[in-house]
């Protein structure tokens, strides 16, 4: 009988740690701080518009809530300004939405503690 609960007990706890993420369309997938996390995700970027306390997050198709996001490496942040850099046509205000496939480790926001996605790759996957 120890011996089982032993057993249970580690699967238990073995279950809680962090896990590796794949985002996915269609599924509706949280993110735990230490999770690492790879997958298609849609960016929402306020970059270039001004806006002092807007970070830029992620959403995935057909579910509620949001990741935060930040760039990690020099790589990913210049990704970023790529992706983020508005084409023809687009107005020159409002949120910037790209659709994108991304690497990274989920990690505390310093501001709120809600997970944020410490992004060490990004690379942008279809244009809305």
């Amino acid at each position: 009988m120890p011996r089982r609960f032993l057993i249970a007990a580690f699967l238990l706890v073995g279950g809680c740690g962090p896990s590796h993420v794949v985002l996915t369309e269609g599924s509706c997938v949280s993110p735990k701080i230490g999770d690492t996390v790879e997958g298609s995700a849609t960016l929402h970027s306020y970059a270039g518009t001004g806006c002092i306390e807007c970070g830029s997050y992620l959403t995935q198709k057909g579910c509620h809530g949001r990741i935060g996001f930040r760039n990690a490496t020099r790589e990913a942040d210049q990704a970023y300004d790529a992706i983020t850099r508005r084409s023809g046509g687009e107005p020159s205000f409002g949120p910037i939405e790209r659709q994108v496939f991304v690497t990274g480790e989920v990690i505390p926001n310093g501001a709120t503690g809600k997970p944020l996605l410490n992004a060490t790759s990004i690379r942008e996957t279809q244009r809305r």
